[in-house]
């Protein structure tokens, strides 16, 4: 793989971790509309469910494509540069999403 594809292997991986992450947001964010006022056991619950669930596709999202690559290939420094191309976009879009609730 050329370091423009990894680049761009990145850049959509972040991209698709960071549409995730805001639509799990919204969940959060409007859950009293969605699921009504239930608190208590259950409200508990499903909120570990869906964080736990968040963390396993998280983790696919970001380190499945790089484990793969590295299962077949037996390349390890192509994995390893996928996932800090990976990690460096999502420090981006971090700082944007910072910079735009500060500014807007």
């Amino acid at each position: 793989m050329n370091n423009k594809r990894l680049f761009l292997t990145g850049l959509i991986q972040a991209a698709g971790l960071t549409v995730y992450c805001t639509l799990v947001s919204l969940i959060f964010v409007y859950g009293k509309n969605i699921f009504g006022n239930t608190p208590g056991l259950w409200a508990s619950a499903v909120f570990l469910i869906i964080f736990a669930m968040s963390a396993l596709i998280c983790a696919l999202i970001t380190l499945g494509y790089p484990v793969y690559v590295y299962l077949r290939d037996n390349d390890i420094n192509t994995a390893a540069r996928i996932a800090v191309y990976t990690a460096g976009w999502l420090f981006l879009f971090t700082l944007i999403m910072l910079a735009a609730r500060v500014l807007l």
